[in-house]
């Protein structure tokens, strides 16, 4: 039994974003006997050992492997995977001509094997076939590492993320119908029988005191274009490999070098620690020999002078298509001191509990590190705030798809189900984006880690700035809908998707002219030219910017109150805008997933 003699504290709190990203298992190597394991040319699917009834395939040298000649490392010698993290995503299997084959739902993953709950036939999947896991609720792999109080290696995510001047966040909980039912039978008063029923992952918010306009791309949904300083150089070896030992960031730029090769919905930068780039490189992106496509090394953003220099300037557009970008949330609360190895779930402590059937199942539990991991989140609303004498505020409502606590049924090895939450960071200024894009204490910029202020906006409506605004806010509302089906294998696991978007600005301001009202009336919808539109920027001292623009909207209701003194009119108004123009973001930050 567990003797805990320690209490959970605040202080060692911590929620951190992991990307999700397609995730690129590899090649079928050339050769593969048609046995059990495998993946055989004209045989099904093989069986788990001792299970008739899954398919399953290793992430080892007898499976998936880089590059198109089935030669080269393999998956599982760069990542390990967190173990039933990605049960309900859907695995695509693609020919060597990039044609879809077929797709299939994940039944489980243990860290180095994917399952299916169904035999198939796999005598299309030659040489050079491959396998990639769809980005919604997949989150990154990050390298392999190993625990220093063992031989034993172990998963990471990267978790490493740095979210922003958090304010506050409700990370998502598992809500659990419970359901009592009577029998037909007497006796008592009390329900016959229950049972829990399913399982849903809600309540996830947080806000953020803005020193960034990134979430704007979750919120709107993909992003058409990244400006920014690139060095063209051989950064990869192949699809798990990079070409030296650094921690860069790649951005596939096209085979022209002109920043157009890169997914809208991600990943927009590859990851490289040491020589592991995470996410791995899809087939699309190399060429038939292995090497790189065209992947360029970003020359990260610096302040020179009180400015900032080699900037990133993302443009950001609506999505409407049937997915918005999502990513995954880690929750981790650890005690003692912040140094220690962050390893989830890797002692040899258990409790067992025996159902009425007789059953025993055996747990192991961690007493020094609880982790949970929500995958697949999806922001619902968005709502930005400059209210007078503030920063500027980002809140965000989600939709989740499911929770995971890293935990396994394994007694057997005590390293059968660990990993390194936060990939083992353990200093919050060592986080990605902390500061500078790449983090470090050494590397942080205060002029980065302040956020936007007040009065660091402006507001222009109908080709004038016609109001002393004292506070402001934009909100945009994705109308999600949660739709589940059959075949997910798990009770938790759910899709999101997207319905109506809708935009409203709400602002007060002094009075300076009758033209809000005048427009209130007016029955035309305001015009789509550039003089105008709705133009809303912040900008900071170092020139960081966050630009919206909108177009076709209505004056939907403006108060003109009569005041008890002498005192100026405040008018608070409310404007729908049916269509985004443009959204740009000048940042520090780097945007991966």
């Amino acid at each position: 039994m567990v003797t805990n003699s320690e209490v959970w504290m605040g202080s060692g709190a911590s929620v951190t974003l992991v990307p999700e990203s397609d995730l690129f298992l590899g090649y079928r190597a050339a050769g593969l006997d048609d046995t059990v394991d495998q993946f055989g040319g004209s045989a099904s699917l093989s069986a788990a050992s001792g299970d008739a009834t899954k398919g399953s395939f290793f992430l080892d040298t007898d499976d998936f492997k880089s590059q198109t000649s089935g030669s080269g490392v393999t998956f599982k010698s760069k990542y390990l995977l967190v173990e039933d993290l990605y049960t309900g995503c859907i695995a695509d299997f693609y020919d060597s001509s990039n044609n879809l084959i077929l797709s299939r739902v994940i039944s489980g993953n243990d860290s180095e094997r994917i399952y299916f709950n169904e035999t198939f036939k796999s005598s299309s999947l030659a040489a050079n076939s491959y396998v990639v896991i769809r980005k919604f609720g997949t989150p990154v792999v990050g390298p392999i590492r190993a625990d220093a109080s063992s031989s034993t290696s172990q998963p990471t995510l990267l978790a490493d993320n740095w979210m922003g001047i958090v304010n506050t966040i409700t990370f998502p909980n598992p809500e659990i119908e419970i359901l009592q039912k009577n029998l037909a039978l007497g006796g008592s008063r009390n329900f016959t029988f229950q049972f829990k029923g399913m399982e849903n992952a809600a309540g996830g918010a947080f806000e953020v005191s803005a020193n960034q306009g990134t979430w704007l791309y979750y919120a709107l949904g993909k992003c058409t274009n990244v400006n920014a300083t690139f060095t063209d150089t051989s950064e990869l070896t192949d699809n798990f490999v990079g070409a030296d030992d650094s921690n860069d960031f790649l951005l596939d730029s096209g085979s022209t070098g002109n920043n157009t090769a890169f997914l809208e919905q991600g990943p927009i930068f590859y990851r490289k620690i040491g020589t592991t780039v995470c996410p791995p490189i899809t087939k699309g992106d190399m060429t038939t020999s292995g090497t790189q496509h065209h992947m360029e090394k970003l020359t990260e953003p610096t302040e020179s002078s009180g400015t900032i220099a080699n900037a990133i300037t993302y443009t950001f557009a609506e999505a409407n298509g049937s997915e918005l970008p999502s990513f995954t949330l880690e929750h981790v609360i650890e005690k003692g001191s912040p140094t220690q190895s962050l390893l989830s779930d890797g002692s040899d402590q258990t409790y067992s509990t025996t159902a009425d059937d007789g059953t025993t199942t055996t747990l192991r539990v961690s007493d020094e590190v609880f982790s949970r991991i929500a995958t697949g989140n999806v922001v619902n609303t968005l709502t930005l705030m400059a209210n007078e004498g503030e920063e500027l505020k980002m809140s965000m409502d989600l939709m989740t798809k499911q929770i995971v606590r890293p935990q396994s049924n394994d007694t057997t090895s005590a390293a059968a189900s660990a990993y390194f939450a936060r990939r083992g960071v353990t200093d919050e200024r060592d986080f990605i984006n902390f500061g500078s894009a790449a983090g470090g204490a050494n590397n942080s910029v205060e002029g980065f880690l302040k956020p936007f202020f007040f009065h660091d906006g402006s507001l222009s409506i109908f080709g004038q700035q016609f109001l002393k605004i004292t506070n402001f806010t934009l909100t945009i509302n994705n109308n999600l809908q949660e739709k589940r089906f059959v075949g997910n294998y798990k009770k938790g696991s759910k899709s999101i998707l997207p319905a109506q978007r809708m935009y409203e600005i709400s602002l007060s301001g002094l009075v300076t002219d009758s033209l809000l009202f005048d427009q209130l009336l007016n029955e035309a919808e305001n015009p789509s030219t550039s003089g105008q539109m709705i133009e809303l920027t912040f900008t900071k001292e170092n020139g960081e910017n966050i630009t919206l623009k909108f177009t076709d909207y209505f004056v939907s209701a403006a108060n003109f109150p009569i005041p008890e003194d002498n005192s100026p009119f405040i008018v608070d108004a409310i404007i729908m805008p049916r269509t985004l123009n443009t959204c740009t973001v000048k940042t520090h930050w780097l945007l991966q997933g």
